[in-house]
């Protein structure tokens, strides 16, 4: 798991170069993807997959449209239309893939500046969110934008700021000031061109003769709705977020501390006492995770499977702390916070050398960004943990690290919203080179939680870029021997879902590819023979 900036716009990253400010708009979650015969009557539908293809038509390039109300506006009719025939034609039961339609109505209303119909679709929207602070959160910025357009008064700024003022007030802070203050600080960086530019290089290469897909068409409409209303609004958000950090500075900060459950039976036997997975993806210890914390999102083990560090983040991916239990006798030790990732705000994401000494430990302490840290073993245990260089570690957030073997260091940064993949290398003087990869790995809208095979010959991360199965998936990328990367490929459905998939991360003999997929219940952790990478060669 990454920072809020980062995991809070997983369920719209495909849509939003401005991460922290695409999880307040709450934008589009879904992708309808499959074509289905429908019986007579009224068809139930339980997954995205089962609703039919939806395309839709643009004059123009993707960017230009974004920038032309009207043309966006005629896109975002036909789209409008498409989503109320779903609705009115199938009975739609997964809450998740509702909340994705009524969230897409929802920015349609607020472009067409329809408050009455906004706020008609918010208050579905928030009907089907089971986690409270995703209901406070949902349409933050737009729903006031949208009452000032109702009675904007004699000034419709100072409106909004009372407006939102308002709405912020009623918010759990302490629950979500991470997330509020690292949006604020995203907002003040965002540019309408770093925003147009997430069009031009992650959409228009995609789209052929003007034929859009249901998901290209989601990201047009994100994208206009930034230009539209996040621009016109932007100094009042920040200037609203600021003053309310100035009002709670002297509260009493209030620690995460995830209720961690017991399971029925104690664990026992290696890997919790699952059998290893083989080339399809499985679920992980389903019920022992859930009787844990139903949001437990990933495992680290010990090259001797003896210690395991578990994550627990949250359904809105505010918060986040790491747990530990240790294999004695057979049998596994009760979760306890360990002593060295005490001092961390959010703590998650250790990942073991292959040795099994080191941990490289994605934390943030008060009054700093997001950072890599390395903890040693010792005779005494685990050491204090120790910033990374300021070549890694930057006023940015950094997070989750992958290594090969001769030591190349990949990593995400999370700079104004955007998430990119990193690689680190040893320079001829022995001195860190940091560098940004580029196409086709970054470009898109989101480009993260990077996981190397140890001899370099495949890259798995998550992304958010056009043609996947929905929301954040992870895709592979084959080396092409000469130090770069291939084009990307999906995993697919075997891997992938309607709702985020991220975080993968291999077992320390390289041999099991774990990752999480978060969904409106819950998080759900997959492990698989990383074998099954090698099959997507043929596709590259």
């Amino acid at each position: 798991m990454a920072f809020a900036p980062d995991r809070l716009s997983r369920t719209t990253s495909h849509l939003a170069p401005s991460l922290g400010l695409a999880a307040l708009m709450l934008i589009g979650t879904q992708s309808l993807q499959a074509q289905v015969q429908a019986p007579t009557g009224k068809m139930q539908i339980t997954k995205a997959s089962d609703l039919p293809v939806h395309t839709f038509t643009i004059q123009g390039k993707p960017s230009e449209v974004a920038q032309n109300l009207d043309a966006m506006l005629a896109l975002a009719r036909q789209l409008e239309m498409n989503l109320k025939r779903d609705l009115a034609t199938h009975e739609i039961q997964d809450k998740g893939l509702l909340q994705g339609i009524h969230t897409d109505l929802f920015v349609i209303a607020v472009l067409k500046q329809d408050p009455a119909e906004a706020q008609k679709q918010l208050e579905r929207v928030q009907a089907l969110m089971e986690d409270p602070n995703g209901r406070a959160m949902a349409g933050l910025v737009a729903a006031p934008f949208m009452a000032a357009v109702a009675k904007p008064g004699a000034d419709f700024h100072a409106t909004y700021r009372t407006h939102l003022s308002e709405r912020l007030a009623k918010l759990p802070f302490q629950d979500l000031k991470f997330f509020l203050t690292s949006s604020a600080a995203a907002m003040r960086t965002m540019t309408k061109a770093k925003v147009i530019e997430g069009l031009e290089t992650g959409l228009d290469p995609h789209v052929k003769d003007g034929k859009l897909s249901q998901e290209m068409t989601e990201a047009i409409l994100s994208t206009a709705m930034r230009l539209n209303i996040h621009f016109v609004v932007k100094d009042d958000v920040v200037a609203c977020i600021d003053a309310l950090v100035e009002a709670h500075k002297n509260d009493v900060p209030v620690k995460f501390m995830p209720v961690i459950g017991t399971p029925k039976t104690p664990i026992t036997g290696p890997w919790f006492g699952q059998p290893l997975p083989g080339e399809k993806p499985m679920r992980f210890a389903a019920e022992i995770l859930e009787a844990i914390n139903p949001w437990a999102e990933g495992t680290s083990f010990s090259p001797d499977g003896q210690t395991c560090f578990l994550n627990v983040g949250n359904a809105t991916y505010s918060a986040a702390r790491t747990y530990q239990t240790t294999c004695v006798n057979g049998t596994w030790t009760p979760l306890v916070e360990p002593p060295f990732l005490a001092e961390f705000s959010l703590a998650m994401e250790p990942g073991y050398s292959p040795d099994g000494q080191t941990l490289v430990v994605t934390g943030k302490m008060a009054g700093k960004s997001g950072d890599l840290y390395t903890v040693n073993r010792t005779a005494k245990g685990w050491s204090t943990p120790v910033a990374m260089t300021a070549a890694i570690n930057t006023e940015d957030d950094e997070f989750r690290g992958s290594a090969t073997s001769d030591g190349t260091y990949y990593f995400g940064r999370n700079k104004a919203g955007k998430m990119e993949i990193h690689k680190v290398t040893k320079g001829a003087a022995g001195n860190v080179v940091v560098e940004k990869l580029g196409p086709p790995i970054n470009g898109q809208t989101v480009d993260g939680d990077p996981c190397v095979a140890p001899d370099g010959r495949w890259l798995v991360f998550n992304s958010g870029r056009p043609g996947g199965q929905g929301a954040a998936d992870l895709w592979v990328s084959f080396s092409d021997g000469r130090g770069g990367w291939g084009n990307p490929i999906n995993m697919g459905a075997e891997f992938n879902s309607p709702y985020d998939e991220y975080g993968a991360h291999l077992s320390p003999d390289g041999k099991v590819l774990f990752y999480t997929r978060h969904t409106q219940k819950g998080n759900e952790t997959y492990w698989v023979s990383a074998s099954a990478i090698d099959r997507y060669k043929s596709r590259s």
